[in-house]
């Protein structure tokens, strides 16, 4: 068995104290169609940027990639992502994926998979035009056969791709990851992120999760070492260059003689979280990882006791915005399934606490369920097999705010909240040396250098948020202040 490098990595840590006054409870909005008859509805998922959402979907007549936006407080009609001499490989349990920040990227395999590539389309105006597809995979000696690309986009809407690649005829699966840094035009070499690290292969049925921030990428796949089927995860620190870590996020010694189609979703909570299916004497359960980044230790327990073993779930997908760490996944019986939720704030401790049934209608089948979350909501989306449609509900979270309790005796931030610009001065002209900007959760987003007294910082690309900001002085001082930043 091979051992695990384990390399501390130092986190972000809050020198001051905030007090968060909140309630848990989320508003949820009707149960709204996002397609028609016709559209078909296969495994949907869904992206965010303040007010925007974008809602795509497979398509098996044609085997394309439908889309629809919300505009005007309805959804458009259903569009194809591109040119119809293209098939997609879109199914119920794999397909087409997406992730956005300014600019949106999608990834898939086109068909047959023996013969084609996995490629990447991307928009610049939010599905108002897309890119001609661009070929992600590389086909090389031990890389000749790929599927199940998945992308994540860093804070300079430049795109990590992963897949799955095999050696000749779909043997040896592995997953590798891919980075770009001119916004996808072009692809780095091929990066193995698992069979170099463990024992085993890739369970060859099983997606992978991919999250990026601004050099580093996340990955966590399905591994297969004599059927134990446990999730494992590496981190790359240099944009996809080389794995500095890798982490076995599970020991639940998940077994199956079979491959059963189900892989992790990542997300960053100032550490790695991963949620994912696991099997034993608790049934078929979603769990939840939480990998602490100071001391490299993994905990993990089912986000959801409470129902009987004859109840399984599946197909877990995590959003992490701001204060709020929200999951969505399928609960399921032989005969009938639903959508749940659950959500926590400042962590992922009260994940399970409190669950919501997203999906109105309660009985058949409700499968596939993906969210995202931007300033005031999440968007949650599923597959509807009782109608063939794709259904949508939008969550408003709940209000809270958050107030400095440490003195600044040096500094000042105005105004505070903030709209495009915010203004950091010295109180006795102190020389500040630079100002870095970190999200709530820890992830850097800007640096400036300064060497001046006062600064105004441009802040009209940032997401809506409250955001943690340190004044670093000459003399080695640093003061933070806590910021609210709003769109106009």
């Amino acid at each position: 068995m091979k051992n695990l490098r384990l390399c501390l990595i130092p986190c972000f840590a809050l020198f001051f104290q905030l007090n968060i006054q909140a309630q848990y409870e989320i508003e949820w909005g009707p149960e709204i169609a996002v397609s028609q008859e016709g559209d078909d509805n296969n495994r949907p998922r869904v992206v965010a940027n303040g007010d925007d959402v974008l809602v795509m979907w497979g398509k098996n007549d044609g085997n394309t990639i439908l889309f629809s936006k919300w505009e005007n407080g309805a959804f458009t009609p259903a569009q194809s992502m591109m040119d119809s001499g293209i098939h997609v490989f879109t199914s119920d349990w794999a397909g087409p994926e997406i992730d956005a920040r300014n600019d949106i990227f999608v990834v898939f395999k086109a068909i047959p998979e023996d013969e084609k590539g996995a490629y990447l389309i991307k928009s610049e105006d939010w599905g108002e035009t897309w890119s001609d597809t661009i070929r992600i995979d590389q086909p090389s000696e031990g890389n000749d056969r790929s599927r199940f690309p998945n992308v994540a986009v860093n804070f300079q809407d430049n795109p990590a791709i992963t897949m799955m690649t095999f050696e000749g005829n779909f043997v040896d699966p592995k997953y590798v990851v891919a980075t770009s840094e001119d916004g996808g035009q072009t692809f780095g070499p091929l990066l193995n992120v698992s069979t170099d690290y463990f024992e085993g292969e890739a369970c060859d049925c099983c997606t992978a999760g991919i999250t990026a921030l601004a050099t580093d990428v996340y990955h966590a796949y399905r591994n297969n070492d004599e059927n134990i089927r446990e999730i494992k995860a590496s981190h790359s620190a240099n944009w996809g260059q080389t794995i500095v870590d890798y982490y076995s996020v599970d020991s639940t010694d998940t077994f199956s003689n079979v491959c059963f189609s189900s892989g992790p979703d990542i997300g960053w909570d100032n550490g790695l979280v991963t949620v994912f299916k696991a099997t034993g004497d608790f049934g078929n359960r979603i769990m939840i990882s939480k990998l602490n980044l100071q001391n490299n230790i993994s905990t993990h327990h089912p986000i959801d006791l409470s129902p009987p073993t004859t109840v399984s779930q599946n197909n877990p997908r995590i959003a992490i915005h701001d204060a709020f760490s929200t999951v969505v996944w399928e609960e399921y019986t032989s005969t009938n399934s639903n959508i749940l939720f659950s959500m926590s704030m400042f962590g992922i401790e009260e994940i399970g606490s409190q669950i919501d049934t997203i999906n109105v209608e309660q009985s058949g089948k409700q499968i596939n369920p993906d969210i995202a979350a931007s300033y005031d909501y999440v968007h949650v989306v599923w597959q509807d097999k009782n109608s063939g449609l794709v259904k949508y509900r939008r969550g408003t979270f709940p209000p809270y705010s958050v107030n400095e309790v440490s003195k600044h005796p040096n500094s000042i931030v105005f105004p505070n909240p903030s709209t495009a610009l915010a203004t950091v001065q010295a109180k006795d002209q102190s020389l500040i040396e630079f100002i870095e900007i970190h999200s709530i959760r820890g992830e850097l987003v800007q640096r400036t250098q300064v060497r001046a007294s006062t600064h105004t910082l441009d802040l009209s690309d940032l997401s809506e948020a409250v955001y943690m900001l340190s004044v670093h002085f000459a003399s080695g001082e640093v003061e933070q202040h806590a910021l609210q930043h709003l769109h106009d």
